[in-house]
């Protein structure tokens, strides 16, 4: 029972694109840059982090001794996690569809959305430290006068738009 119980879900999982060959959910990653938007499967054996002025992707297409992906944090406009197997270019395109300007920003963020609905929001510092949050709707602004100049990160659902405060 117990062996049909994981032949079942492995299937299911692969019928529905979520899971690698070994059973292995994925997150799918969309970095934006300023030449495109590359998107990366990120399994549960991989590896995200930030290593000087790079974000590192190490992927399970790329651990296994290739190279990790390495994005310079300078070039990265937005950053989308999924786990949407379904998520195609359309839905990525209507998923990137906020901006957060001006930025570089000094006294305040404005923020642009497709749609007038209310979202919460969270500003997270360049060492994941939550530093502001709350909701807002398309055309309001975001006070950052009393934040330290830096880089930080401006996240509503999963989405993630890197700005910096001057």
């Amino acid at each position: 029972m117990a062996k049909f119980k994981f032949s079942f879900l492995t299937a299911l999982c692969l019928a529905l694109g979520v899971c690698n060959v070994w059973g292995e959910a994925f997150t799918r990653i969309v970095v934006e840059t300023n030449e495109g938007a590359k998107a990366y499967e990120m399994y549960e054996s991989g590896k995200l982090y930030f290593s000087n002025d790079f974000l590192v992707v190490e992927s399970a297409s790329n651990v296994d001794g290739q190279s990790p992906a390495k994005i310079k944090l300078a070039d990265i406009k937005k950053v989308l996690f999924s786990s949407d197997p379904m998520l195609n270019q359309d839905g990525i395109k209507d998923a990137m569809s906020f901006d957060v300007y001006p930025n570089p920003a000094t006294d305040y963020l404005s923020v642009r959305f497709a749609s007038a609905e209310s979202y919460s929001f969270s500003i997270f510092s360049i060492n994941g430290e939550v530093v502001k949050s709350g909701r807002i709707q398309s055309g309001e602004k975001i006070e950052v006068y009393s934040l330290p100049a830096g880089v930080y990160f401006f996240n509503v659902g999963s989405m993630y738009i890197k700005f910096s405060k001057i």
